[in-house]
C-alpha cells in the first residue's frame, strides 16, 4: 500500500487502511500449511526495487529455514523472475521442499 498511500497523500485524497488477513496466510491455510513461525515475503516486483536487491533478499532468506512467499511473481514484461528465485532457492533447499 506504500505507493497508493504516497499518491493519495500528494494528490489530497483520503484512504481508509482495513486490517485483513494476506493472500500469503489465506494461502498457505488453504493448501493445509498455516504459517506459524518465522516466514519472508517477498516481491518479485523490480518497478521500485531494484533487482539485485530482490536477488539478494531471496538468497539470504532461502539459507533460513522459513517459509518464504513470494508475490507479484510475474506479468507481461516480467516473466523470468520466479524462474531465477526458484534457482536461487535451490542453492539453499532441497529440490524436494513442499511448494504451493
Amino acid at each position: 500500500a506504500g505507493i497508493m498511500l504516497e499518491v493519495a497523500l500528494d494528490s489530497d485524497i483520503d484512504v481508509e487502511i482495513v486490517p485483513g488477513i494476506t493472500a500469503s496466510n489465506a494461502g498457505a491455510s488453504v493448501v493445509g500449511a498455516p504459517i506459524m513461525h518465522d516466514h519472508a515475503t517477498i516481491s518479485l516486483s523490480d518497478l521500485l526495487t531494484d533487482w539485485e536487491l530482490i536477488t539478494k533478499r531471496i538468497d539470504l532468506a532461502s539459507q533460513g529455514d522459513f517459509v518464504i512467499s513470494y508475490y507479484n511473481p510475474k506479468s507481461f514484461s516480467r516473466t523470468t523472475q520466479i524462474i531465477e528465485a526458484r534457482e536461487i532457492m535451490l542453492r539453499h533447499k532441497s529440490k524436494d521442499t513442499p511448494v504451493a
